[in-house]
């Protein structure tokens, strides 16, 4: 769900919300020459309906959510400009599912637990060429607020289903994907594009002679670990926040193929990424819930190709290799 609408926004008793939110997000390569950079620019929008179930009183109060995004790419590689049509329109999966926002609280010590059952359908492209068919989750989390302050940490843990091995599709359908041309992130929803960059790591895509079918070769994931730590302090209409995950990709075991070993091969069963997030957040005066927000986002591999450990989601030395972008978000809320 968007995270831009004050806190409180969640405390309402309709039985149904919705938000919407619109975000312009530029690469770092836009900015910088280097080997690993090319210019980017995307617009997401994002729509996120919520509704309230009809539980007792006693019961925590519980939401079945939903959220449908779409990324329209106007610049993703030195080749691409705004004249390109091609796969100009990306959708993310569709996820939705059920999440209890306070499932038991300590008010005196500003301490209350969170819960949620979410579920995704691969409706990508991406993720349909991995043959994914449903995704299956749960996290829990803690949170602390006293004042302005508020500290939380949601460890997520999701698995996928498949419907068998990665398939061969044309390459064109692939073009402007994360999972191949490392991109921007939704500030919505980076889980999806974090998702793309992880199988990116553990697939190629092996063109055929004419080039206009690739093979989608590698190991499939069968289940994500995400560790997100965020802290955010308010001061009446402006709200600053920060965050770190870790995710933590495993993939599905090796075959034994002793015939396709070499000296250079790896039998590591799992991928790392680190993301950083900080962002500004000034919610207007109007009459309905309407926030701008507007920030950076960072994320890349844990170690680097040396095997030295890259400093949390940010490479100060070399600053094109990064996966980073900075966006403006505006999120209105019904």
């Amino acid at each position: 769900m968007p995270q831009a609408i004050c806190e409180e926004q969640q405390q309402k008793q309709s039985w149904y919300s919705a938000d919407f939110s619109i975000a312009n997000s530029v690469g770092l390569g836009t900015f910088f020459v280097g080997p690993a950079a090319s210019p980017q620019w995307t617009t997401s929008f994002t729509v996120a309906p919520s509704v309230n179930l009809p539980l007792p009183s006693s019961w925590p109060h519980i939401l079945v959510n939903a959220e449908l995004a779409a990324n329209v790419w106007w610049l993703n590689s030195l080749e691409t400009s705004a004249f390109d049509t091609a796969n100009r329109i990306q959708f993310e999966d569709l996820a939705f599912g059920f999440s209890a926002p306070k499932v038991y609280e300590f008010p005196d010590l500003g301490i209350s637990f969170s819960a949620g059952v979410p579920f995704i359908i691969p409706i990508s492209t991406s993720s349909r060429a991995f043959s994914r068919v449903l995704s299956l989750g749960i996290l829990t989390g803690v949170s602390f607020k006293k004042h302005q302050f508020s500290v939380s940490f949601t460890p997520q843990a999701k698995a996928w289903i498949h419907s068998g091995q990665s398939k061969t599709i044309a390459c064109n359908d692939l073009q402007g994907e994360r999972a191949f041309d490392l991109g921007l992130l939704n500030p919505q929803n980076v889980d999806f594009e974090v998702d793309q960059y992880m199988m990116a790591l553990s697939f190629y895509r092996d063109e055929s002679a004419n080039g206009s079918t690739c093979m989608i070769a590698g190991r499939q994931n069968t289940w994500t670990l995400k560790l997100p730590l965020s802290a955010a302090y308010s001061l009446e209409s402006h709200k600053f926040a920060i965050g770190l995950s870790y995710y933590w990709n495993f993939l599905r075991p090796l075959e034994y193929r002793p015939e396709l070993s070499s000296p250079n091969s790896s039998s590591q069963s799992f991928t790392q990424t680190v993301l950083g997030r900080a962002a500004y957040t000034y919610v207007l005066p109007t009459s309905f819930d309407m926030a701008l927000s507007t920030g950076v986002i960072s994320y890349q591999s844990v170690f680097a190709k040396t095997g030295s450990l890259l400093f949390p989601f940010f490479d100060f030395v070399t600053p094109v290799k990064n996966q980073t972008h900075v966006f403006l978000e505006m999120t209105a809320s019904i």
